[in-house]
C-alpha cells in the first residue's frame, strides 16, 4: 500500500522545518519568526492578529514573537491610522537585513531540497498545492479527491 498523502505531506513539513530550524539557527531566528518577517516584507504595518492568521498560530504566540523580535530590534511598531488601540508592526532596517540574509539561506535550502524535481515538476508541485490550499481542504476544487 502506498503511503497517504496527507502522511507525505506531513513528512516534508517536519523535514523542512527540521533543516529550516539549522539553516537559521546562527542567524538566531525560528521558523515562525522568520515566517514573520516574511510576512511582514509583503505586508507592512499588519497587525498582530493579522500576522497570526497569516503565520498559522494563535494571537498569544504571536504577542510572544513579537515581543521577541521588538526585543531583538527588528521590528518597529506604531498606531494605526485608523485606530489607536490597533499597532501596525514594521520591519525595522535591521530586521529587513536580518531578512535578506535568512531568504539567501532558504533559496539554497529550497534548492538543495527539491534538487531532484526538475524546474517544471517543482513549479507542477507549487501550484497544485497552491490549489489544495486555496480550496481550503474542502474538497470542491479541482482535482480534490477525498479518498
Amino acid at each position: 500500500m502506498r503511503a497517504r498523502t496527507i502522511y507525505l505531506i506531513k513528512r516534508a513539513e517536519v523535514a523542512s522545518r527540521s533543516l529550516l530550524e539549522t539553516e537559521l539557527k546562527d542567524l538566531d531566528l525560528t521558523p515562525s519568526q522568520y515566517a514573520t518577517l516574511s510576512m511582514l516584507s509583503s505586508h507592512p504595518d499588519a497587525s498582530s492578529s493579522d500576522l497570526a492568521r497569516r503565520v498559522l498560530i494563535t494571537p498569544q504566540s504571536m504577542s510572544e514573537m513579537i515581543m521577541a523580535l521588538d526585543r531583538k530590534s527588528l521590528i518597529k511598531r506604531r498606531e494605526s491610522d485608523g485606530n489607536r488601540r490597533v499597532l501596525g508592526i514594521s520591519l525595522s532596517a535591521a530586521g529587513r537585513a536580518l531578512l535578506e540574509k535568512a531568504e539567501a539561506r532558504v533559496d539554497v535550502l529550497e534548492t538543495r531540497m527539491f534538487a531532484a524535481l526538475g524546474h517544471e515538476d517543482l513549479q507542477a508541485l507549487r501550484d497544485h498545492l497552491e490549489t489544495v490550499l486555496a480550496d481550503d481542504g474542502k474538497g470542491r476544487g479541482r482535482g480534490v479527491a477525498v479518498a
